[in-house]
C-alpha cells in the first residue's frame, strides 16, 4: 500500500497576504487603466462627432440664411432702381410742366387789359393770373416732395429705399417672411450667446462657442 502525502495547507500568514495583493494589484490596475483609456477614447470620439454634426448643422444654418438674404437684398435692389427710375421721370415730368406754365404766365401778363378796358375784363384777367399762379405753385411744391425723396433721409436709409422696401413687403410676401423670420432667429440667438457669456464670466468658465449667423437688418 502506498501512502500520498496531502498537500500541505497554506497558512495565510500576513507576509502571504501581502504577497498575494502584491501579485493582484498590478493586473487590477492594469485592467482600471484600460477601461479608463476606453472610457476616455469613446467620449473623446462621441465628443468629435457631436462637434462635427453640430459644425455641420451650424454650417447649412449658415448657407440657407446666406441665401434668404442674398434673394432679399437682390430683390431690394432691384425695387430700388424701379423707385429711383421713377423719381427721375416723376421729376423731369414736373420740370418740363413747371416750364410750360412759367411760360403760360408771361404769355397772360403780355396780355396785360389796357386802362380803357371794362373793370370786368381786368378783374377776369386778374383771376385767370391767380389761378395760374397756384398751379404753377402746386407744381413746385411737388417737385421739391419728390427731390425729398430722391434726395432724403428717412429714419434707418434713405426715403428712395424705404419706399422702395415698402413696397416690395407688399408684392413679396413670402420672401419677406422669410427674411423675417432669419432676423427674429438671429435676434434670439444673440440673446443666448450674451446670456452665455454672462453666465460663464459669473462662473469663471470659457464659454462653449459656436458658429455665428449673420444677417442684414431691416
Amino acid at each position: 500500500m502506498v501512502l500520498v502525502n496531502a498537500p500541505q495547507k497554506r497558512v495565510l500568514t500576513p507576509d502571504v497576504v501581502r504577497d498575494i495583493d502584491n501579485a493582484i494589484d498590478p493586473v487590477s490596475d492594469q485592467l482600471q487603466d484600460d477601461q479608463g483609456i476606453n472610457a476616455k477614447t469613446v467620449y473623446n470620439v462621441d465628443e468629435l462627432l457631436d462637434s462635427a454634426q453640430t459644425a455641420e448643422r451650424e454650417q447649412q444654418a449658415i448657407l440657407e440664411v446666406s441665401s434668404v438674404e442674398q434673394s432679399y437684398q437682390e430683390a431690394l435692389l432691384d425695387y430700388v432702381e424701379a423707385k429711383q427710375e421713377q423719381v427721375d421721370r416723376v421729376e423731369d415730368k414736373l420740370e418740363t410742366l413747371i416750364e410750360k406754365q412759367q411760360s403760360r404766365i408771361q404769355q397772360i401778363q403780355s396780355a396785360k387789359p389796357g386802362v380803357l378796358v371794362l373793370p370786368g375784363t381786368r378783374r377776369a384777367w386778374q383771376d385767370q393770373l391767380a389761378q395760374q399762379h397756384s398751379r404753377l405753385q402746386v407744381m413746385q411744391a411737388r417737385l421739391e416732395a419728390v427731390r425729398e425723396i430722391r434726395d432724403g433721409m428717412g429714419l434707418h436709409s434713405p426715403k428712395i429705399e424705404e419706399l422702395a422696401e415698402r413696397k416690395l413687403r407688399r408684392n413679396e410676401q413670402e420672401l419677406t417672411s422669410d427674411f423675417d423670420s432669419v432676423l427674429e432667429a438671429q435676434r434670439r440667438h444673440n440673446i443666448v450667446t450674451r446670456k452665455s457669456f454672462k453666465q460663464s464670466d459669473s462662473l469663471g468658465v470659457a464659454p462653449k462657442l459656436t458658429l455665428n449667423i449673420s444677417h442684414g437688418s431691416k
